[in-house]
């Protein structure tokens, strides 16, 4: 299969990806005659419409995402105005989703530059007097407010800045910008990659997540660039106490390294990995999670002609893509195993499924690598009212 996109394999809140028609119909189903009633209610509003929004861009309508992204902070905006603080902070706060959405939208694009100014602003909401959101104007008091009843979201905005913006640059392949992106944290007290490479990570990301992230950027970064030689500190457990699932994520960048280099360590090590994931050593690792690893993890043993063990990888991924719903990673799966199928039965089979996955898929990464239409027949109704339903629970229409 093509190299796993440049993404991490280590641990981060990840959102399964259902057929989009059935995703529209349900949205449809909870926005339609919806009207907050009450301040709780506004959460639940304001998810749905951020997933409204998700569905259109992995449609490929980045056009309507954002339309509803942009309505959204407009509704938070006009529903907050003349609110006392308290109730004021609660609904502008839910204004952080759609604004790091159009963030993302526009690395998708390809315009990580502005992208990265999206990120940046939301975690400005720890130091600066005011932010705007767009229209919506959070001041230095709405945000001590917003602190007082959820505490956690100083981690919330420094992990979105992180995160988002690390994962924006490898998206646009700017490895040398992630590395300078890890280099400049430790000036706004997220993380720091020191120089010399060969120390560790500094202590100012009190998440250990956050700073296997940062390290795992740093890894991906330098691959690409075919640094390997001042790989070997960032790829040692001891470097930030890595748990026993991230041990195994660094292990397959050390079979990485060892895969470009041409040496055998890099077969020894996915041959290992191969035993523990077949054993069901990772089954308490989040399932969205794991099907990173192994993709990633099934590349590496078929860059060292492990077929028979790849195929058993990803026969287990295909089972879990399934068991989720996750259509891009079924579709993954099913390609690869077409390719490595040892028999005329299986090949059939794989053959079938894949056949029909892409008779009926929409998300627009599979349309194009596909060569097929985006939308099956009659289907785009149904995200047509799922459009009208988002601007219309918004007052949009």
């Amino acid at each position: 299969m093509p190299k796993p996109a440049n993404d991490f394999v280590c641990h981060y809140p990840r959102g399964r990806r259902p057929p989009l028609t059935y995703w529209s119909e349900k949205l449809v189903e909870s926005l339609q005659g919806r009207a907050p009633k009450g301040l709780n209610e506004y959460k639940n509003s304001a998810s749905l419409l951020n997933k409204a929004a998700l569905v259109f861009a992995y449609l490929g309508e980045q056009d309507k995402a954002r339309q509803i992204c942009e309505a959204e902070l407009v509704w938070l905006a006009n529903e907050a105005d003349g609110l006392n603080l308290q109730d004021s902070a609660h609904l502008l706060r839910l204004a952080i989703d759609p604004w790091v959405n159009m963030g993302r939208l526009l690395g998708f694009q390809g315009n990580a530059k502005n992208a990265l100014e999206y990120f940046a602003a939301v975690h400005s909401l720890n130091s600066s007097a005011q932010v705007h959101l767009g229209p919506c104007r959070l001041t230095s008091q709405i945000w001590k407010k917003v602190l007082e009843s959820h505490p956690h979201m100083n981690e919330v905005t420094r992990s979105i800045y992180v995160i988002d913006s690390l994962k924006t640059l490898l998206q646009s392949q700017d490895y040398r910008g992630v590395l300078e992106f890890i280099k400049a944290l430790n000036a706004v007290e997220c993380a720091a990659m020191s120089a010399p490479e060969s120390r560790a990570l500094s202590n100012a990301v009190s998440s250990p997540g956050l700073r296997y992230l940062v390290n795992e950027g740093a890894l991906i970064a330098k691959l690409r660039l075919g640094s390997h030689g001042e790989i070997a500190a960032n790829a040692r457990p001891s470097l930030i106490k890595a748990d026993a699932y991230y041990e195994s994520v660094l292990m397959l960048y050390r079979a990485e390294i060892d895969c470009a280099e041409g040496t055998r360590n890099g077969s020894q090590i996915s041959k290992k990995l191969a035993i523990l994931v077949k054993g069901g050593l990772f089954d308490s690792v989040p399932p969205a999670t794991m099907l990173r690893f192994i993709e990633k993890h099934g590349d590496l043993l078929e860059q060292v002609e492990e077929r028979k063990l790849a195929l058993g990888v990803y026969k287990k991924g295909l089972a879990l893509a399934r068991r989720l719903n996750d259509q891009i990673y079924e579709w993954e799966f099913l390609r690869a195993l077409r390719r490595l199928a040892v028999s005329e039965e299986q090949q059939a089979e794989w053959d079938h499924a894949h056949r029909r996955l892409v008779g009926v898929c929409e998300y627009k990464v599979v349309c194009k690598a596909e060569g097929v239409t985006p939308a099956p027949s009659g289907s785009g109704r149904i995200h047509d009212k799922l459009l009208d339903a988002a601007m219309g629970l918004v007052g949009a229409k």
